[in-house]
């Protein structure tokens, strides 16, 4: 059961971004976690039971074998009892897990009690494990193949780019803060959907020489997405089948082409400090943090999310949410006052996006933080005003304490996703888009420009370049060649 759980993996994860000592590890833990079950429920039976021989080891072997189905495939379990409208009472994990236990518990008795010996049902769930084996390494097989048609493209796009350097001697090099802010939606949207006016918000970032667009628009409802497209500053890849499939994990994509992204590496190039405070690798550097929405990068920390022990993981991620956005707020706004080198920061802030932990004057919520209420309209609008305070704060901060004006760019990847029909669309695509340049150039920015071309925008207007804007257009995607 251990080796399957790792090659079934693979498959779920992609090949081609597998290291073969994780791998390794993985197979080692759950051999492991297989040989202790078995052996200490068979000497544990032993001392309990009259049964012995041949048929304590076959029952030992089904009882372990149940439980390490449980244990390593948990999540499958617990997300597809919740897609049964009238089981969302087993939502909190406390709950399933005691259903859960219930229902191993009988089966332990029953395996244990009857006088059958199941030596068919033995057989037959070999001769199935060992079929589904066949079937998973022939898979591997395959999508090693396939994979092999579009990973070049993706090599040479991402890693293989080294960089521009678009700084020439005389050119000023301005630090710059990108900030974005996760699922902040845009003015037009709050108006009409939350009756909600932001002009005080924006009208504090024009006071302060921002160019904030009106009309905003995101490129794609989801983070995984827009990052890399706008951090690459073109269209993200197709990997979608006819019927709509994905045909490559597009996450391991992303994650790939933001790790590596162009952007990245011109500020680099430039001379420039890079510092991550964000929920994604930047070239060397790791995550700033964790967000539990989005798998590690790693074959290991993704397999993990797939068995019990998440339960435990995914809790403390979620708590940290609100804590991790202060801090990197606070972090962010002690940069300015300690460096002497132009320093490109990336912050990703989990806010407004859901869990809502903020009231609109900042004040703790904690029974907001359940997923029941990420579709509140009320508490999302609490968050998203309270978001406005902490940023207020944090601008006036780095343009008071920069040596030299600054780079500032502040936006939501996408909007609110959680509204029905038409209106959900408009929000999800609706964002916050302002736009600090020292020099003031802001004439290659527009009132619907979107996230494709903030950075094609930012350096022609700092760094005298000539890069043609792309139209603004949503879920525009490239297609992967097969060459």
């Amino acid at each position: 059961m251990g080796l399957y759980f790792v090659v079934y993996g693979i498959n779920q994860y992609e090949t081609l971004f597998i290291e073969a000592k994780d791998i390794i590890i993985l197979l080692a833990l759950t051999t492991l976690l297989a040989v202790l079950l078995f052996y200490g429920f068979k000497y544990f039976n032993r001392l309990i039971s009259k049964t012995t021989g041949h048929t304590l080891t076959i029952k030992t072997a089904l009882w372990t074998t149940t439980l390490l189905i449980f244990v390593l495939f948990y999540f499958h379990f617990y997300y597809n009892i919740l897609k049964i409208d009238s089981l969302n009472v087993l939502r909190q994990h406390r709950y399933f897990l005691l259903l859960c236990g219930m229902v191993l518990g009988g089966w332990y008795i029953y395996i244990f009690k009857s006088e059958k010996t199941f030596t068919i049902l033995h057989q037959y769930l070999n001769t199935l494990l060992l079929v589904l084996l066949v079937f998973e390494c022939a898979k591997i097989t395959w999508n090693y193949y396939q994979t092999q048609q579009w990973y070049p493209e993706i090599h040479k796009e991402y890693m293989g780019y080294e960089g521009q350097n678009f700084a020439s001697d005389t050119t000023a090099r301005p630090s710059v803060y990108h900030i974005v802010l996760d699922a902040y939606t845009g003015s037009d949207a709050l108006q009409k959907y939350w009756n909600f006016d932001n002009s005080t918000f924006k009208n504090y970032l024009k006071s302060k020489d921002f160019y904030v667009a009106e009309h905003a628009q995101g490129n794609y409802a989801h983070t995984r997405q827009v990052v890399p497209s706008m951090m690459n500053r073109d269209y993200f890849w197709d990997f979608e089948a006819d019927d709509g499939r994905e045909t490559a994990p597009a996450y391991l994509i992303a994650l790939a082409g933001i790790r590596h992204a162009r952007t990245f590496k011109d500020f680099e190039a430039m001379g420039y400090d890079l510092v991550n405070l964000s929920i994604f690798d930047m070239l060397e550097q790791p995550t700033r943090y964790e967000y539990s929405g989005i798998p590690e990068t790693s074959f290991l920390g993704f397999m993990l999310r797939k068995t019990i022990f998440d339960v435990y993981f995914a809790k403390k991620r979620l708590w940290t949410h609100h804590e991790a956005a202060l801090e990197i707020l606070d972090e962010v706004r002690q940069i300015p006052k300690r460096t002497t080198r132009p320093v490109y920061v990336y912050a990703h802030l989990m806010i407004p996006h859901y869990p809502y932990y903020f009231d609109r004057e900042g004040a703790l919520q904690k029974g907001r933080e359940g997923e029941k209420n990420w579709s509140n309209k009320a508490h999302y609008l609490d968050q998203l005003i309270y978001t406005n305070q902490l940023l207020t704060a944090l601008v006036n901060d780095i343009l008071t304490t920069s040596k030299t004006p600054p780079i500032i760019i502040i936006h939501g990847d996408h909007g609110f996703r959680f509204l029905e029909g038409e209106a959900k669309d408009e929000a999800s695509y609706s964002i916050l888009a302002a736009f600090h340049f020292p020099n003031k150039n802001y004439n290659i920015l527009h009132d619907s420009i979107s996230p494709v071309n903030f950075y094609r925008a930012t350096l022609n207007a700092c760094f005298d370049t000539d890069i043609d804007l792309l139209k603004d257009e949503r879920e525009r995607y490239r297609v992967v060649s097969d060459e």
